[in-house]
């Protein structure tokens, strides 16, 4: 049978690997790319800068579900801020894919040497 403190420990180490990806991909892509030059242009910082930032609004569903903000609410209040807080990271989410799937070469990345030859 599961209970509440069994949900609410599952909830507290969901959210903590939500955190934990955004921070990994961070300093393991986003700080090395930026160092090296590694980014394929415009629409690459896009992708993974609206990636990171998809965060923020699951951060917000954690404390909601937690508990921690509109304690003593009425259920509706907290389920209006749940719903704004699943819009925004839907749109958040869909611009870091359709950046992520879009060629660089769209938005002006010009690609040299090796990595223009035709297979």
């Amino acid at each position: 049978m599961i209970n509440s403190k069994s949900v609410k420990l599952f909830v507290v180490l969901a959210d903590l690997k939500m955190v934990a990806d955004p921070i990994n991909t961070f300093f393991n892509a986003v700080i090395p790319l930026t160092q090296t030059g590694g980014w394929r242009g415009v629409g690459d910082v896009i992708a993974v800068g609206f990636y990171l930032l998809g965060v923020v609004p699951l951060v917000g569903l954690s404390l909601i579900d937690l508990g921690i903000i509109k304690k003593g609410k009425s259920p509706e209040e907290k389920l209006q801020l749940h719903a704004t807080f699943v819009a925004v990271f839907l749109v958040v989410a869909h611009i870091a894919m359709i950046f992520g799937m879009l060629n660089p070469t769209v938005l002006g990345w010009n690609p040299s040497g090796m990595e223009t030859m035709q297979m």
